[in-house]
């Protein structure tokens, strides 16, 4: 009986540690993507950006479609949202128009936020099994980048 638990046991961690394995091993993937996309780009890491996607889903077409809000705090201009899809940045969307919840959660001027919300889509078409391998991202014009999320978990999305 001992020996079928200690088998049972070993069984779990191997399954359980390869299954570990494999995850940070696409993870390590995913960031080194994004790393030769951002120097490929010119793009830098930056806390002078700050973002939330409120919605994000594919549409019928399969697309990525994403809402939210993206502040510019160094240059107060717009922000281009993008999805990394190996090491190429996809334009989801652009900040265009006010949010006054924005506004008033980050204790800033009209002038700031006029142009931080986002509504948009990719062109083509994005295969439910990298979405949630790539990440969202901002970037303003200065080049500077902020990682939104690490992938997107979108339902319904098999």
């Amino acid at each position: 009986m001992i020996v079928y638990v200690l088998t049972a046991l070993a069984v779990v961690a191997v399954f359980f540690g390869g299954t570990l394995f494999i995850l940070d091993d696409w993870n390590d993937l995913t960031q080194s993507d994004l790393q030769a996309a951002m120097k490929k780009s010119g793009y830098t890491l930056s806390d002078a950006i700050v973002a939330n996607i409120d919605d994000a889903r594919r549409d019928f077409q399969g697309r990525l479609s994403a809402t939210g809000w993206a502040v510019d705090k160094e240059l107060g201009q717009p922000v281009s949202i993008y999805v990394v899809l190996g090491q190429e940045f996809v334009l989801v969307a652009t900040t265009k128009g006010a949010r006054s919840d924005v506004t008033n959660a980050l204790h800033l001027s009209a002038e700031q936020t006029k142009d931080v919300a986002f509504s948009g889509h990719t062109e083509r078409p994005i295969d439910c099994k990298v979405l949630p391998h790539a990440p969202i991202v901002a970037v303003n014009r200065n080049k500077h980048l902020l990682k939104i999320v690490d992938g997107l978990r979108i339902p319904l999305c098999h």
